[in-house]
């Protein structure tokens, strides 16, 4: 490897519309040369590159890089914080039978760095990175009181101020928006956002530059349910819970889901009528969600007494199979929902796993031995 195997090129321009010389390439911020904005492609070098969603919903890009004359090594080109430019394809609009595919150049920021012997004894560098726009708003606590206005200007000034672009929904109602000031107590910008979004009932995730901020349902219909169903069958999906989303108001997407194949699953609650329980499994395919819980989703230390009472009733209106969810945190839970439910269905619970570890090497085994956990527990006797 020599230093012309190392091209760097002049400074990088955010545009969709711009290829260039990154085409495909994996970049990094030449230290040299930052004054000037110069990066340098290490693509040739790339042996593994992958984009993952990580556990607080942003881009996560992991790429393995053989260095065999320690020429990066030497150059400290890997360190953690460094900026990195990855290009690809990606989604062009959210909108109905557009055109959607574009070319796109991400910056991230490198947080997770190791180093191991590769082919021919040359050393590998394995690679973790984050949306730079990400890392930079979960460092951001400044000071900023209180505001007026709707959620989704904040979060779309948050984005804007950080080189993300925005696809939200507006929220129904202005709010005061307090952010926490002080070492101890102050909440960083990415924590106000989805504080927001779970105060709206939205989602709110970024991928590939964008800063998507809406509830399920709108995302959908904006989405456009037919290239959604279409694109979820191609992918090998096979269903699709919708919470926000009741059959009554589901025409297209109950149309769009027969015809490529995907099952509906609605949600119905301890609340819900004779009648609404007879809509719901006229329409629901694949199994019924019962929620245990009114409310939102999130461990709970019991499981409602309402479920089993929940579950009977849906049985009179359908022989699909019924899974109960929204609050079950424990493999003794789930073992109590076992005994007269067809399923148990647990999301909260895998969340606060991983989030309880300090990264993702250590969150996958949490989650591995959670799911045996559960497994034990739904088939004890």
């Amino acid at each position: 490897m020599s230093d012309q195997s190392l091209s760097t090129f002049p400074s990088w321009v955010y545009s969709s519309a711009y290829r260039g010389p990154f085409k495909n390439k994996i970049l990094i911020a030449d230290l040299a040369k930052v004054e000037d904005g110069q990066y340098t492609d290490i693509s040739s070098h790339v042996t593994n590159v992958s984009v993952n969603y990580t556990m607080d919903l942003a881009s996560e890009l992991s790429f393995d890089i053989i260095d065999p004359q320690l020429l990066m090594s030497d150059n400290n080109y890997f360190i953690t914080a460094r900026d990195v430019i990855y290009e690809t394809q990606t989604i062009g609009q959210i909108e109905p039978y557009s055109n959607n595919v574009r070319l796109v150049r991400q910056i991230f920021e490198m947080s997770n760095i190791s180093v191991s012997q590769g082919p021919g004894g040359s050393v590998t560098y394995s690679i973790k990175c984050y949306t730079k726009a990400i890392q930079q708003m979960k460092r951001d606590r400044s000071e900023i009181g209180s505001i007026k206005g709707t959620g989704t200007a904040f979060v779309k000034n948050a984005a804007q101020k950080y080189g993300l672009e925005f696809v939200g929904e507006q929220t129904t109602k202005s709010q005061t928006i307090t952010k926490a000031s002080g070492e101890q107590q102050a909440d960083s910008l990415w924590d106000v956002i989805k504080k927001l979004a779970g105060d709206a009932k939205f989602l709110c995730f970024e991928a590939d530059g964008v800063l998507y901020f809406g509830s399920q349902k709108w995302l959908l219909h904006k989405w456009g349910v037919e290239k959604y169903a279409q694109q979820m069958n191609q992918a090998g999906g096979v269903g699709v819970i919708t919470p926000d989303l009741p059959p009554d108001e589901s025409d297209l997407w109950i149309t769009a889901t027969d015809q490529n194949k995907i099952d509906r699953v609605f949600v119905v609650a301890p609340s819900s009528s004779e009648e609404r329980l007879k809509l719901v499994t006229n329409n629901v395919t694949g199994f019924v969600y019962a929620a245990s819980l009114m409310g939102v989703t999130g461990t709970r230390t019991e499981v409602s007494s309402r479920a089993e009472e929940l579950v009977k009733r849906i049985r009179v209106h359908t022989q699909l199979p019924v899974a109960v969810g929204l609050g079950v945190s424990t493999s003794e839970q789930a073992h109590e929902v076992a005994k007269f439910a067809d399923g148990v269905i647990v999301g909260s619970a895998f969340v606060k796993a991983i989030l309880e570890q300090p990264d993702l090497s250590k969150a996958v085994p949490a989650v591995v031995q959670l799911s045996k956990d559960f497994a034990r527990g739904v088939r004890k006797d």
